[in-house]
């Protein structure tokens, strides 16, 4: 979405990890790279979730 909005910005300013993982993979043809992003992008997604999980549960039981 943010792409979309603003075209990437100046000097792809406004490009986030995964639309970086995609142009290295694809358009680079540097799979390593794009791959290595690809796999820290779902570590911090992963660390939100927990986090998310976390404080749910103690909303439910307070």
């Amino acid at each position: 979405m943010i792409l979309a909005l603003t075209g990437g910005g100046t000097a792809n300013a406004s490009q986030t990890i995964a639309t970086q993982s995609y142009q290295l993979s694809f358009t680079r043809f540097d799979f390593g790279q794009g791959a290595a992003l690809g796999n820290i992008l779902i570590a911090i997604s992963l660390v939100f979730a927990v986090l998310y999980l976390r404080a749910n549960q103690r909303a439910m039981e307070g």
